[in-house]
């Protein structure tokens, strides 16, 4: 779609939401020890050298120089994690006229309708609190065509920068914010317009680059000619939908199994 003024998400985002807490971290068991077995003991030869390897070994260590080993790097960390089956309190639900998000059929949907709803515009109704400014990493699945009663016609807002938009011909649309803009154009063989199958969707951000998947396949990656290296960047994610200009008929978008991490 070609947007047209205004063209920006009816609910402007507040930055400042309080931290998602994130799971306890995984606590290795206590290693396991095997005893030796009752009479079996080993020959005094062998205790012999055992005892003077071990002895040697300790002079070594305290004559040597002493080394600090660096911790291995840390990894990403999981902000949200959630299938969307059930409400949770993470999540702000933005409604207004023809157009709002519950927590219903499963996931999280999405649904604008003309004409209370206007046409020609991103309606950003799903935001997720405490995500913050930094290096992202989003992975959604959204609901096939079948399961829907409107036309599927999904939006993911990042940062508050940019707006990632699938069409129901499988085309990923790409548009900044503040200027209403489109910046890029994909057309890609791997969206499941109108079958069964769900889609998954990837979007990364590492510093201005980004890298959008699709079903398991990078359809992009770059700064969109330079593009986001002029934006200006917050802490925020919002799940909505897309309603053409001129549409006559509802979109909608359903999301289930969300997950988010930074770094």
């Amino acid at each position: 779609m070609t947007p047209n003024q205004p063209n920006a998400p009816l609910n402007p985002y507040q930055p400042g939401f309080p931290l998602y807490s994130p799971p306890v971290p995984f606590t290795s068991p206590p290693p396991r020890v095997w005893p030796v077995p009752a009479g079996k003991v080993a020959p005094l030869v062998w205790a012999v050298v055992v005892t003077l390897l071990t002895l040697g070994a300790v002079a070594l260590a305290a004559i040597a120089p002493s080394q600090v080993v660096a911790p291995p790097p840390a990894g990403p960390s999981v902000i949200y994690a959630s299938s969307l089956a059930q409400p949770d309190n993470a999540w702000l639900l933005h409604s207004t006229q023809g157009a709002g998000c519950s927590f219903a059929n499963g996931g999280l949907d999405a649904v604008a309708t003309p004409p209370a709803a206007q046409t020609g515009t991103l309606y950003a109704l799903c935001e997720l609190s405490g995500v913050p400014a930094g290096n992202l990493r989003v992975s959604v699945r959204i609901a096939p065509q079948a399961q829907l009663a409107n036309t599927l016609y999904p939006a993911i807002f990042l940062h508050q920068a940019i707006a990632v938009v699938i069409t129901p011909l499988g085309v990923i649309d790409v548009f900044r914010l503040d200027t209403h803009q489109m910046v890029t154009s994909i057309a890609t063989n791997e969206w499941y317009g109108y079958g069964q199958r769900a889609n998954t969707l990837i979007v990364a951000s590492k510093g201005s680059v980004y890298t959008i998947a699709l079903n398991g396949d990078q359809v992009y990656q770059g700064d969109f000619g330079g593009v986001s290296e002029q934006l200006s960047f917050a802490g925020d994610l919002a799940l909505g939908v897309d309603l053409p200009l001129g549409a006559s008929g509802a979109s909608e978008a359903l999301y289930t199994n969300l997950s988010v991490t930074g770094s």
